[in-house]
């Protein structure tokens, strides 16, 4: 328990750290830019670091971070996420021509790259509590 505890306390700092970076070099790079996107690329970065982090403790502790069924996984996910990535893609289009709804560039490739990212977790989530069937 005293481990996992070190590990979040550890995360946290990395990942305040690194958005205070980013913050501040955003600003000081850019004084004209618009503070709302300054704190979502400041969040970026610290999930980043967050993800990074953790992953480096696992890697320190196990060794191993994959094997050949994460992998299997991991591919079977990215398959499943473009897939259906392109399913959006030919809905969006539908959508946008049969004027069912104005589709803006900006929205649309907002909403794809957070479909791709949750279709990901998603898949690799359902396909590694599958087991090996």
């Amino acid at each position: 328990m005293v481990g996992n505890l070190k590990k979040i306390i550890i995360v946290l700092a990395a990942a305040v750290v690194a958005t205070a970076i980013a913050n501040v070099a955003l600003v000081l790079a850019l004084p004209n830019l618009d503070k709302s996107v300054a704190t979502v690329a400041g969040a970026v970065v610290a999930a980043m670091a967050a993800v990074f982090t953790l992953r480096y403790l696992q890697r320190k502790e196990d060794g191993v971070l994959q094997d050949e069924r994460t992998k299997k996984v991991h591919n079977a996910a990215m398959a499943y996420s473009w897939w259906l990535t392109y399913v959006l893609i030919a809905i969006l289009l539908w959508v946008n021509y049969l004027k069912l709804a104005k589709v803006e560039l900006e929205s649309a490739l907002s909403l794809m790259f957070f479909f791709m990212v949750a279709t990901y977790t998603l898949a690799k989530w359902w396909l590694s509590s599958r087991g090996d069937a």
